[in-house]
């Protein structure tokens, strides 16, 4: 079964897509090569496999939970870089450029 070009037009109308004229028979053959793969992983006979979640397998090792002790604020401002980090450290805070106007 084939897409037509009506279906590459409503299919990049849904996915807010731009395609223009000249590219719509290229995506049309991609887009039925695509299906035409589908249609063939759906014949696989899966009765009787048991879903995979994984690859391997074996089990993690778990590792028992321990409290460690917090970080201060002074080591954390300690790290920071460059010529705010005097104001950082007087004003306990990070100072970081504005990214939203």
């Amino acid at each position: 079964m084939s897409i037509s070009d009506l279906e590459v037009k409503k299919i990049a109308k849904l996915s807010r897509l731009r395609i223009p004229e000249d590219k719509i028979a290229y995506i049309q053959k991609e887009l039925s090569d695509i299906q035409k793969v589908i249609g063939k992983v759906q014949e696989v006979n899966c009765e009787g496999v048991e879903p995979l979640c994984s690859v391997h397998d074996s089990n993690l090792r778990l590792r028992e939970d321990e409290v460690k002790p917090d970080t201060t604020p002074e080591d954390l401002l300690s790290n920071f870089p460059g010529k705010d980090s005097a104001l950082a450290k007087q004003l306990n805070c990070f100072i970081v450029p504005k990214v939203v106007e």
